[in-house]
């Protein structure tokens, strides 16, 4: 983790004035072609929200403004960052896992196999304040077109949250609901921009992954 040279930061200006408001995050949802990324998953016996787990991981961390962070009035920028993200147990009860963000895709299969049922046997729930970190989560039921999620005002919440959808199908293509939520002080649309055609582009061509 480094510190932000604030008065030498190109952003300032505009992290100042987001600071000023009341509800400076914004959230975006769109649908995903998923139609190879299916494919893919199946025909290798690979979980698809694993795979959703690491590619927003892989692009999250791709992209400089998903890894800054505010601490009080200062802004920090992480080297990498860790999906947190939620497990759906038996008893209907969803609990909190987190690994470590590697981009070797089959090892990082592993972890989140090994992660989640150890979630589900602890019940885990953090409530320990962590920022290196992005939250995600899967909404399995509902092919939404927007959403919101529960986040501190102050001090300031600055964790990007992400959420995917139901699968469905258009014009002979599997679509899938996907959502970024960030802090406007940190990142623009052109940021999340970025992160939806990266998104894309691995969905399409899964196997640039391995």
């Amino acid at each position: 983790m480094n510190w932000i040279e604030m008065e030498n930061w190109p952003r300032k200006r505009h992290f100042d004035m987001f600071q000023r408001v009341d509800m400076p995050h914004f959230s975006i949802t769109a649908d995903v072609e998923v139609t190879q990324s299916l494919a893919f998953c199946k025909q290798r016996n690979i979980s698809s929200s694993t795979l959703m787990l690491y590619l927003i991981s892989r692009t999250a961390n791709e992209i400089e403004n998903m890894l800054y962070r505010i601490r009080a009035d200062k802004v920090c920028i992480h080297t990498s960052v860790d999906p947190a993200f939620t497990v759906l147990a038996d008893d209907e009860l969803y609990y909190h896992c987190r690994v470590r963000y590697q981009k070797d895709f089959l090892a990082f299969c592993e972890d989140v196999k090994a992660q989640s049922a150890l979630a589900k046997q602890d019940k885990t729930l953090h409530t320990e304040k962590q920022d290196d970190v992005i939250y995600l989560s899967c909404l399995p039921w509902v092919a939404f077109t927007g959403n919101s999620h529960a986040m501190h005002f102050s001090p300031v919440d600055s964790v990007p949250r992400y959420y995917w959808g139901k699968y469905h199908q258009r014009d002979g293509k599997m679509m899938m609901p996907f959502s970024v939520q960030v802090h406007h002080g940190l990142a623009d649309g052109l940021h999340v921009g970025r992160q939806f055609d990266a998104m894309q582009r691995y969905l399409s061509e899964p196997e640039s992954i391995l």
